[in-house]
């Protein structure tokens, strides 16, 4: 059985751009929220059973997703077709 493909259309392109553009958004949220945190002593953290909340990781994968979004979206919009826009 052999795959159809399926042509995206601008409006297609337009919604993952957004999409990109709302993980812009938390990517930012996300990096002031680690540096409301700068203040606190690791110690702390490890008192209170929160050690891994310093860790970088949800920072990265959003970062990682908005980049892979933002590449979509350009990709999208270099193969529509003028028909299709």
């Amino acid at each position: 059985m052999t795959a159809t493909m399926t042509t995206p259309t601008q409006e297609e392109a337009a919604a993952i751009r957004r999409w990109a553009e709302a993980l812009w958004a938390a990517e930012k949220a996300i990096s002031d929220a680690y540096a409301a945190l700068d203040p606190v002593r690791d110690s702390v953290f490890r008192e209170i059973r929160l050690a891994d909340i310093r860790c970088l990781k949800l920072l990265c994968e959003v970062t990682n997703h908005r980049g892979e979004a933002e590449r979509a979206a350009e990709k999208i919009l270099s193969s529509v077709s003028d028909d299709a826009r």
